[in-house]
């Protein structure tokens, strides 16, 4: 039954593929059939994958399978058809069909050839950050998860045109991770999800890699409720805040750090929001402030061991705020 099964929707995308190319070729845009593959296409790659790559599936006589080799075979030979099509318009090739074949050949594994198809895509409408991030995508696959300055120009490009894009923050982050910049990772995705209040489908992996990066760099596991409003100023409040002149950048402050500052008046002990409010209050260059909040971390971090991380985070918040007095 599940062999009939893919068989059956293998050969739905074939029926499909088929009209993709006569859509290309007759330059109509838009059309069902495109939008049915973008569906349809990652699902047979993937049930394709499973059924004939899994080392735990019984083997299976060829001339049991010679119909599913058969469909497999055809779908590969329209793949290579729609390439032509699209490589030999001389329109450029059709948007959509440029981003199908940038996919069906990540799905595959063929990121060399992803990486072109998705050129193709940008090259001839730049105005969408989903095309960039993809292209950014299929660069760092193809150097095995590196990020290169031309995947970077990607991120950026994508950012650009949306700088809330999860997927593009979470490349920005990983790329100041393999660049050393820790702290910068850690505040990118911290800073994402603050402005999140609702938890969506990325916030988990958002929340694994900013404890990961957090553990590194000697900060507490932070845990996000179900629905979660952040506890005083985030990063993306505080480049809001310089944007304001000094009347109302008061006012934000005062705003802004009232529930952190009530929050530490029912827990002084927390070493961590002392160290945040004094963050908060250095980039605003509330130096009094600073230095007061910072006084109250001294008396914790005295108490802690010689070694204990807090103390270096402490330090530099020191080395900051004489930086700018």
């Amino acid at each position: 039954m599940l062999m009939f099964l893919k068989i059956l929707i293998s050969l739905i995308v074939v029926f499909g593929l088929i009209l993709a190319v006569i859509n290309i070729k007759n330059n109509r845009k838009g059309s069902l059939p495109i939008l049915l593959l973008i569906l349809i296409i990652p699902i047979v790659g993937v049930m394709i994958h499973k059924g004939l790559g899994n080392n735990n599936v019984p083997s299976v006589a060829y001339k049991d399978r010679e119909d599913e080799f058969r469909d497999i075979k055809q779908f590969e030979d329209l793949i290579i058809k729609l390439a032509e099509r699209l490589y030999n318009d001389p329109s450029g090739g059709d948007l959509v069909g440029w981003e199908l074949l940038g996919d069906v050949y990540m799905n595959n594994g063929a990121y060399s050839d992803a990486v072109l198809a998705y050129t193709r895509l940008v090259e001839k409408d730049n105005r969408f950050s989903q095309s960039w991030i993809k292209l950014a995508g299929s660069l760092m696959a193809n150097d095995n998860g590196a990020i290169s300055q031309s995947a970077l120009n990607a991120i950026e490009k994508s950012l650009a045109l949306d700088s809330l894009s999860p997927i593009s923050i979470y490349y920005k982050a990983l790329y100041f991770e393999q660049e050393g910049r820790l702290e910068e990772a850690y505040t990118l995705l911290i800073n994402r999800l603050d402005l999140e209040k609702e938890n969506t489908d990325w916030t988990d992996l958002y929340l694994v890699e900013a404890n990961r990066v957090g553990t590194l760099l000697g900060y507490d596991r932070i845990v996000r409720l179900a629905s979660e409003v952040p506890i005083g100023p985030t990063n993306a409040d505080i480049i809001e805040a310089s944007k304001l002149n000094s009347v109302e950048t008061s006012a934000f402050i005062n705003s802004m750090v009232s529930s952190l500052v009530e929050k530490l008046k029912t827990e002084p002990d927390d070493i961590d929001g002392w160290l945040r409010l004094s963050r908060s209050y250095i980039v605003l260059k509330k130096l009094a402030l600073a230095r007061e909040s910072l006084q109250e971390a001294k008396i914790l971090i005295e108490k802690l061991p010689k070694n204990d991380p807090k103390i270096e985070i402490y330090s530099q918040l020191l080395l900051d705020l004489e930086d700018i007095q």
